[in-house]
This record gives C-alpha cells, sequence and structure tokens, in this order.
C-alpha cells in the first residue's frame, strides 16, 4: 500500500489495493477507508473459522478458507507422489519442490 501518513495519496488505488485483500464496502473519504484498515489490523485480533477454530489474518483469507477448504476432502492429486491438497496453487508448490527433477 501506498504511504498515506501525510496525505498524498491516490484514492482509486488505495481503494483497489484494499478490495484485492478484503471486501471493502464504497466510502466516499480516506477516513472511512483508513477506519477500516486499523479495523482489520489491531495487534492480537484475528477472524477465526466458527466450524475448525482456524485463525486468520485477513477476512478475505477465512472467506477462501471457508468456500475451498474448512470440512473438504483434497481434490488435487499430485502426479508423481500420494500427495493431495485442497488448494490447486499448493499442489503446484508441492510439486515445484519436491518434484523438481520429474518435472519434463
Amino acid at each position: 500500500l501506498p504511504d498515506i501518513s501525510n496525505g498524498n495519496f491516490d484514492q482509486q488505488l488505495l481503494t483497489d489495493a484494499i478490495s484485492a485483500f478484503v471486501p471493502v464496502p464504497s466510502a466516499t473519504n480516506s477516513g472511512g477507508l483508513l477506519q477500516l484498515i486499523s479495523e482489520q489490523n489491531k495487534p492480537g485480533e484475528g477472524f477465526k473459522c466458527k466450524n475448525c477454530g482456524k485463525l486468520y489474518r485477513w477476512k478475505n483469507s477465512l472467506y477462501t478458507h471457508v468456500r475451498l477448504e474448512c470440512g473438504k476432502e483434497p481434490q488435487f492429486q499430485c502426479p508423481y507422489c500420494p500427495y493431495r491438497a485442497k488448494l490447486k496453487g499448493n499442489l503446484q508448490k508441492h510439486i515445484k519442490l519436491k518434484h523438481f527433477q520429474e518435472i519434463p
């Protein structure tokens, strides 16, 4: 995120950067956005899954967890070993780290 401490920042750039991580309600002034940022980043707090208890720093990460991971069986199978992943990106990372010599 850009440095917003001196008030010199592009409002649209800030809105786009924040909305990439959390759903942002429309705000008409920078005070609303700054308040949202500080509410998301209070020290010692996070967003807890009510189903399994996992704790996330970002609300968007909790949404992703609930939608794709929590209580679901892994759906992505490694073609080189028995490893299975719930997220495609985790399988891709596994293959690059564990099977880099086997990749054609």
